[in-house]
């Protein structure tokens, strides 16, 4: 099950896809065709065309959400709260090395398979990823998965299409939309991108890039996405090597204000907000940071 650090890593990862598309090669006509008198030889079939509709990988190179996530989360601005009411699903498409890859994650775990094609449907704007383990050499039919899609680019580039994905969503369509940002700074810009004051004039700032400044100092922050039975909504320090200490500290949205909670740590009952806040926000000014 994947951290919700390696989650953030992933998500700020938006790659530049290239994909050479080659011409199918001409076909002979049926009957053959000898040489002129002149020694020439007969006309050749020309090159099939190619569907005015076929989808590439660049068509839909980026990172995906469901919409329907998207909406609960802003809604409530709590991550957690939101995946219980639309379950997450993020798909990542991109170029690793000589290869294109889609890694598609509910936060909790995720799958990664090599790109073999992406084939046309039977009806326009129907088709599918054909994915497999390893695409380096021949692919089995047996490890093929087929993740159905279906919309309609623009100009070569699809802002949304909606999703069948067999493993996180029981094959229900469901549409997603491509972020331009990463998904980490897409997540704190809705949930507490944002300055504020506690109640004794202390400032609090959060950035939408994931800079955090407190009254105890400044540090790279992300908010935990993977829902986790029982743990509360968690601001976590970015921490810059894995023996460095990690500030943890819980977040809640109430009647327009951001309250925080301290964060307890137990074996057996994980990670757990105090019941009483140490500090309530409320926003500095209209139009706060979110840079």
């Amino acid at each position: 099950m994947p951290s919700s650090a390696l989650i953030s890593r992933l998500a700020s990862i938006v790659a530049c896809l290239a994909l050479s598309v080659g011409l199918v090669p001409a076909q002979a006509n049926d009957a053959p065709v000898g040489p002129s008198a002149e020694g020439a030889k007969g006309p050749k079939a020309g090159p099939k065309p190619i569907r005015k509709d076929r989808v590439f990988v660049k068509d839909l190179e980026g990172i995906w959400i469901a919409r329907d996530y998207v909406e609960a989360l802003r809604a409530v601005r709590l991550p957690l709260a939101a995946a219980r009411k639309a379950k997450p699903l993020a798909v990542n498409i991109r170029k690793d090395r000589n290869k294109f890859t889609v890694l598609r994650t509910d936060f909790g775990r995720a799958i990664l398979l090599d790109i073999v094609d992406i084939e046309p449907g039977g009806k326009t704007g129907e088709f599918r990823l054909v994915a497999a383990p390893d695409a380096s050499g021949p692919v089995n039919s047996t490890d093929v998965t087929y993740l159905p899609a279906r919309g309609k680019g623009s100009e070569g580039r699809f802002d949304s299409m909606d999703f069948s994905d067999p493993s996180f969503s029981k094959k229900r369509w469901r549409n997603l939309v491509r972020l331009d940002e990463g998904l980490g700074h897409f997540v704190n810009g809705i949930a507490i991108a944002g300055s504020y004051v506690d109640a004794k004039g202390q400032s609090y700032t959060f950035t939408q890039k994931g800079e955090a400044t407190t009254p105890e100092g400044t540090f790279a922050y992300e908010i935990a996405l993977a829902p986790v039975a029982g743990q509360c909504e968690l601001i976590e320090s970015v921490a810059e090597s894995e023996s460095a200490p990690r500030k943890r500290f819980g977040f809640d949205w109430k009647g327009g204000r951001l309250h925080l909670f301290e964060v307890t740590s137990d074996a057996k009952a994980g990670l757990r907000c105090a019941k009483e806040p140490f500090a309530v926000l409320v926003p500095a000014a209209a139009g706060a940071d979110r840079t």
